[in-house]
This record gives C-alpha cells, sequence and structure tokens, in this order.
C-alpha cells in the first residue's frame, strides 16, 4: 500500500507528493509500460529493469535530499496514483539552480 507523507494539492484532481518507498511499484510500473516513449527523453529508464532497481534509486535520492542537492516528488491523480515523478538533481543553493 502506498503511503504518502507529505501532499500539496495542485489543482482538483492533481497533487505532489514527497516521493517515498512506497511509490516504487508504480513508478516501475509507469516506466516499464512506456519505456520506449519515455526513454527516449530519459537513459536510466533502460538501467530499470526491476522494482528493486527503482527502489534502489529512491534510496539514492532520498540520500541527495538528505544531503541538499536533490529533490524527489511523485505527481499524484485522484485516489492516491502516481502519473509522474519530478526530479531535481545537482542542486545549487547558493545559485538558486538545479
Amino acid at each position: 500500500m502506498m503511503s504518502i507523507y507529505f501532499k500539496s494539492t495542485i489543482e482538483n484532481h492533481l497533487a505532489i507528493a514527497v516521493t517515498e518507498l512506497s511509490h516504487a511499484d508504480e513508478i516501475f510500473e509507469l516506466l516499464y509500460n512506456d519505456q520506449e516513449n519515455i526513454g527516449q527523453f530519459l537513459g536510466f529508464v533502460v538501467l530499470t529493469k526491476t522494482k528493486e532497481d527503482e527502489v534502489d534509486y529512491i534510496k539514492k535520492k532520498m540520500h541527495g535530499i538528505a544531503d541538499g542537492t536533490d529533490a524527489f516528488f511523485s505527481i499524484i491523480r485522484d485516489n492516491n496514483i502516481v502519473v509522474g515523478i519530478i526530479d531535481l538533481h545537482c542542486i545549487d543553493s547558493k545559485n538558486k539552480k538545479a
């Protein structure tokens, strides 16, 4: 079951939430089911072969969040269904960019 620690509504049916390990199954399914299309834009998609690969990636992002170099959010629709992600990396707080 997917948990949500923090969620902020964007509009009626959409919200963003801090990505958690419990989101891994849904994120993996999104990547797996549309890997041909998504893979054109995101090179890591071909490296994500199992749900455990996605769990490892989320853990890596969590370390980056703790270090202040990453931010990772799930885009949530209606009944807490993950429909996308927002992945910011190489955050440079001094220059306010990622």
